[in-house]
């Protein structure tokens, strides 16, 4: 019984329209948003904007400022790894059917390090290769390729 009371008073009672989404928002002061191609063009040129000045900040921040110039602060978060920079110097270095001791040579003129450990038959192991990296990775190679158990001198 209730609920035919119900039904015949939304039946006397109802607009067409009356539940709408848009006219009932607009009803209570909102304004549905047009999107224009001058409101699109603007929203990607601020975000555009945004993005390149945190890179710029990023950037200047981690790799642009000299050790002198970082906080303690900004210290604590930066990598705290010691560097040698004869052994992270990155360099091209040839050699075909060349003998260790001459390679050796080669790579303390290049890279400016002594390598030590040399075998005894040195003069018997013959080295073809093209390398570009460091010193410790090209010393480190050589030592996979010959079987050999070659260092870099203080490293």
């Amino acid at each position: 019984m209730k609920d035919d009371e119900n039904i015949k008073f939304v039946v006397t009672h109802y607009r067409r329209g009356c539940f709408a989404v848009k006219p009932g928002l607009r009803r209570m002061g909102f304004r549905q948003a047009t999107w224009t191609p001058v409101r699109i063009a603007a929203s990607v040129a601020v975000v555009a904007v945004l993005s390149a000045t945190a890179a710029i900040m990023i950037t200047h921040r981690y790799f642009a400022s000299s050790p002198e110039t970082v906080s303690s602060e900004q210290r604590s978060t930066l990598p705290q790894k010691e560097v040698k920079p004869a052994a992270v110097s990155v360099s091209v270095i040839d050699f075909e059917a060349t003998p260790l001791p001459e390679v050796v040579a080669k790579i303390r003129d290049v890279y400016g390090v002594d390598v030590i450990n040399l075998p005894e038959n040195a003069e018997s192991y013959r080295l073809s290769l093209h390398y570009e990296g460091n010193a410790a990775d090209l010393v480190e190679t050589i030592n996979e390729t010959l079987g050999t158990e070659m260092k870099i001198k203080d490293q």
